[in-house]
């Protein structure tokens, strides 16, 4: 071959411009912590706390309000690819990291990107940094039904009724899922909380809301993987200057976080809607609105999904909840137990081993026997095509950003639903239905009718019954305090009248009424079979009345007396009584003073001896007649008699 020389120039010039690259790519496409290069060292720290991937875990707000707002601009996206390994699985995908603010060093740091397995029928929606003003505002990301294909923003929806469970569960088995309010008909109604059985290896993310510039987003209940089987979550890391930004340099993260010591050290920012996982112990957090993990789920502000389903696994230990709060006292009184905030000073610290180490290399994590996750190598046309889907899933970020800033709220408040169609988000789940029968998610609660709803609401103090009748907001927010507290006793404005009326009425009533069964409100707390008899006596009492005579007072007693509810009917019969014998008077009385008593079946002993037959004496005044005919009667026959025998006489 006829070969010649290059020119001096050319071999320096491609020395310059393709020398830097070789050497980015050798230095930095691995992780700082494993790189020989001192430079990598002194400009990428690799943190062991901070927030935790919106796409990983993401808070469950009562009352979402605007994301967190920022006075420094977020730097640009920098390159980040995913490491050569990834998890088994058909359902698992890279989700890409973005910038979050944290206060400890008033900066941005780089959310590293997560191997996740995917929620079944669910696609992820990217959050984004917005400007407001000369200020920067976070809006979050979320999960959202893959059967969807509008989004609709809503009003901001009322305050949360919500406060914790109503009744307790039929076993131990059940978890507490909140109510939330339900946009229908172009008013709020609010859906009472229930109680759901999960699933091992399953959590119940229940119905929230997102905060949106264009309005509330409304994301409804689904099933998640419980933490250990979600993927592989990555360290974030922080860029002192603009190390990120030199040209041809890229990001791979292989500092992976242990989900188990991370379950140990997880808090919630409900004002960033974000967890954070590590050291958040010393009291200056609380300041700043970060709650442990135990303190957030007693709390009224959220529902923490995580925490539920851990508490759910450990049921059978009544001590689990103290021994909660007990660990994060000592951790929060002793900086020397709490975890390291950086891998560095974590190496320092010798706390390597897989048992206390927070963090760990992702090889290290791979060849371990211990982890869930199996992990498989990926080749470089794989690579490429998550790097390629990267920036689908940026382009899909930035349409959103661009639908939900570029409209226009008359007055900054919106007053009515507003229906949007986007596309379709390149991370997209699989459908439960294509998942083998032991690896698919459980069935989704029953979706409630009306009836069942509105005895939800009585078992929570609440009824729920016409939208109508729910969207009263203003009437809500009036209402006692103690429509709303736990101690509920179900009875609200909202009731039927009939319901409310009942109390009142009782209190005219005699004593032994209220022990009275009673099933329309209408009614007296009588016995039925009273009730029946007495309408039969007031048409009968007239005539009877209108009848007597002195010789009539002077009859048997069972006549005279009359029952305790003809009494009250009749103000004229202590009258007649009274004069003839006045000692009846006190067992009238003292069946009037024992009504209280459970048994009432003597009470109508008095019925029994009132007998209608006795009031038809008209026909017994006859019998006189009849005896004073039949001498007649006699002395006719004696006659007859007689004629006969002279008859017979004449004869002989």
């Amino acid at each position: 071959m006829n070969l010649k020389p290059l020119p001096l120039w050319s071999v320096i010039g491609t020395f310059a411009v393709c020398g830097p690259l070789v050497l980015c790519d050798r230095s930095y496409a691995a992780p700082p912590e494993s790189t020989t290069a001192s430079e990598a060292d002194k400009d990428v720290e690799v943190l062991t706390h901070g927030p935790v991937h919106e796409a990983f875990a993401a808070t469950v707000n009562y009352n979402p309000k605007a994301g967190l707002i920022v006075k420094k601009a977020p730097p640009a996206a920098i390159e980040e690819r995913p490491p050569d390994q990834r998890p088994e699985g058909d359902n698992v995908a890279w989700i890409p990291g973005y910038w979050a603010w944290e206060e400890d060093s008033s900066d941005f740091i780089w959310i590293s990107g997560i191997w996740r397995n995917l929620p079944p029928d669910r696609q992820w929606v990217p959050g984004y940094w917005n400007p407001a003003g000369d200020e920067y505002q976070w809006v979050s990301g979320y999960w959202s039904d893959t059967s969807e294909t509008v989004t609709d923003y809503l009003p901001e929806p009322p305050e949360s009724l919500e406060r914790g469970p109503s009744a307790e569960a039929s076993s131990r088995d059940e978890v507490w899922t909140p109510g939330y309010w339900d946009w229908r008909d172009d008013r709020y109604a609010w859906t009472p909380g229930y109680w759901v059985a999960p699933r091992t290896n399953w959590v119940w993310i229940p119905a929230h809301y997102v905060w949106t510039p264009r309005g509330y987003v409304f994301v409804r209940g689904y099933w998640d993987y419980a933490v250990p089987r979600r993927g592989v979550l990555f360290a974030p890391v922080y860029f002192r200057d603009d190390y990120y930004s030199r040209p041809g340099y890229y990001y791979s993260p292989s500092t992976v976080i242990s989900l188990t010591l991370f379950l140990d050290h997880l808090f919630l920012r409900p004002r960033y809607s974000h967890y954070y996982f590590g050291d958040y112990y010393s009291p200056r957090y609380r300041d700043f609105g970060y709650y442990p993990s135990y303190a957030f789920y007693s709390s009224r502000i959220g529902y923490d999904p995580i925490f539920s389903y851990r508490r759910w696994e450990h049921r059978g230990d009544r001590d689990w909840m103290r021994t909660r709060e007990r660990e994060f006292v000592s951790l929060r009184d002793n900086e020397a137990l709490r975890p390291a905030r950086t891998f560095t000073a974590l190496r320092a610290k010798g706390d390597t081993s897989e048992a206390l180490a927070l963090a760990a290399p992702l090889e290290q994590v791979a060849k371990s026997e211990k982890s869930e996750m199996r992990f498989r190598k990926l080749s470089d046309s794989q690579r490429e095509e998550i790097v390629a889907r990267r920036q689908e899933v940026r382009k899909f970020a930035e349409a959103r950003k661009a639908e939900e800033t570029s409209a226009k709220i008359e007055g900054g408040k919106r007053e009515k639903a507003e229906r949007v169609q986007l596309a379709a988000s390149p991370i997209r789940g699989r459908a439960a239905s294509k998942f083998a029968k032991d690896e698919a998610p459980p069935a989704m609660p029953a979706s409630r009718g009306k009836a069942e709803t509105k005895a939800a609401g009585e078992a929570a103090g609440r009824s729920d019954e016409a939208p109508g009748r729910r969207d009263t907001i203003p009437s809500r927010k009036d209402e006692a305090p103690g429509a709303r507290e736990p101690g509920d006793t179900g009875k609200r404005s909202d009731e039927a009248p009939g319901r409310r009326e009942t109390p009142p009425s009782r209190k005219d009533e005699a004593p032994g009424a209220k022990d009275k069964d009673t099933t329309d409100s209408g009614r007296s707390a009588e016995a039925p079979g009273r009730r029946e008899v007495v309408p039969s006596r007031k048409e009968e009492a007239p005539g009877a009345r209108e009848g007597d005579t002195g010789k009539r007072k002077e009859e048997a007693p069972a006549r005279r007396e009359v029952t305790p509810s003809r009494r009250e009917e009749a103000p004229k019969a202590p009258e007649r009584v009274a004069p003839e014998k006045p000692r009846r008077a006190e067992p009238e009385q003292t069946t009037r003073q024992e009504r209280p008593t459970p048994k009432p079946e003597p009470r109508v002993q008095p019925e029994r001896r009132v007998q209608p037959e006795p009031r038809v004496q008209p026909e017994r005044r006859e019998a006189p007649k009849a005896e004073r005919t039949q001498p007649e009667r006699r002395e006719s026959q004696g006659g007859t008699k007689k004629k006969a025998e002279d008859e017979e006489k004449k004869n002989q």
